[in-house]
């Protein structure tokens, strides 16, 4: 505003559907990739995100216009994304995994395909761990949260943080790989309580890891 410039969004789907869940960032966490005190899963297409953060968010508002789409149902989000939302969201099963992995992906040593093309669609961990785990009975618990499930998600290495490339073991990965079936009706806020209370259930602990 101070530049006199005016400030045009052009609108455009939300990929994760209709469903508005998840936990509100605190305050004293806000950073990169929680910029604004709203849901994980906020349902907001862009341009209605531009209107919330010009009106409630910035104390130094815009000249803002939004051009709308037309024949939009909320419902319908996304079959395919067509150009790279980020380097791990270049696909809708990206998108779709990362409502419920980018917590998981800060866990570590969890491993969810973060810098491959399969980013956000699996759960993996170093080979010592993962024969801890019965996947089996993992994957029933996701399949009931609308999820199908593949076996045999693997790499190289086994990356200690999976946001960085430099500390890393040379250990494989073991796990499986996963794809939502329906956006708009799936949870990703119960999918993940769900994969940590199988952790808590089974007793699983990553305290060996690393001696």
């Amino acid at each position: 505003l101070k530049n006199n410039k005016q400030m045009v969004v052009l609108d455009r789907p939300n990929p994760l559907g209709v469903i508005m869940e998840g936990p509100v960032t605190d305050p004293d966490q806000i950073h990169f990739i929680a910029i604004a005190p709203i849901p994980l899963r906020h349902a907001m297409t862009v341009g209605e995100l531009a209107l919330y953060f010009n009106k409630y968010h910035y104390d130094n508002k815009v000249d803002l216009t939004v051009v709308p789409m037309e024949n939009y149902l909320r419902t319908q989000g996304l079959s395919k994304i067509r150009i790279p939302l980020s380097p791990n969201l270049a696909s809708i099963e990206s998108c779709y995994g990362y409502s419920f992995l980018c917590i998981l992906s800060n866990i570590i040593p969890f491993d969810v395909g973060i810098g491959t093309k399969d980013a956000f669609q699996r759960i993996a961990l170093p080979r010592t761990l993962a024969a801890k785990i019965d996947w089996q009975k993992l994957s029933a618990r996701l399949e009931e949260q609308g999820i199908t499930v593949e076996k045999g998600a693997t790499t190289g290495k086994a990356k200690i943080n999976s946001y960085s490339n430099s500390n890393s073991t040379k250990e494989e990965l073991r796990g499986i790989k996963l794809r939502v079936n329906n956006i708009n009706d799936f949870s990703c806020t119960a999918t993940f309580f769900s994969i940590i209370q199988f952790l808590q259930d089974t007793q699983f602990t990553f305290e060996e890891y690393g001696k």
